[in-house]
């Protein structure tokens, strides 16, 4: 059901590409609800909205939580990041896709060799530049951001 999910996603997408969109930046806030050793963090999203091509961008998450017992390396903190593909559907609607591996610190040698893949949309206010993502992603499962969108010239 993912795959059938991700490739209804991408058709519809790739379906509307012909129509331009201004290229943005989207920084963003947000929280992992729940990781798998039961605990929540935080999370900093930073969106490149459609400047690879018309409607095809990219995004950057870095999550980050200390002052936990990470049984699953004996660490006192979590930390993950994730790069992953931002395609708008229309002027309001965009689909994020991403995969990322834990790490060890920032560009750090990677505990192991699990990929972690996350889906998500996102939603632009039509009257406000305020952005409201929801995913769903393998290691944390539901994550929320809320961001603003900053055009560029």
């Amino acid at each position: 059901m993912k795959k059938s999910l991700l490739a209804i996603f991408m058709v519809l997408g790739l379906a509307h590409a012909a129509l331009a969109q201004a290229p943005s930046i989207v920084p963003s806030l947000g929280l992992v609800f729940k990781h798998q050793e039961n605990f929540a963090a935080p999370r900093l999203q930073v969106n490149a909205n459609n400047v690879i091509k018309e409607r095809v961008g990219f995004y950057y998450t870095l999550e980050y939580r200390g002052g936990i017992q990470f049984i699953e390396d004996n660490t006192t903190y979590y930390f993950r990041d994730l790069l992953g593909t931002h395609i708008a559907i229309n002027e309001n609607f965009g689909v994020n896709l991403g995969v990322g591996m834990f790490r060890k610190g920032l560009l750090g040698k990677r505990e192991d060799g699990r990929l972690r893949k996350e889906l998500g949309i996102s939603y632009q206010l039509s009257e406000y530049p305020v952005v409201v993502q929801i995913g769903y992603s393998t290691w944390v499962g539901p994550t929320f951001n809320v961001g603003y969108s900053i055009p560029l010239p």
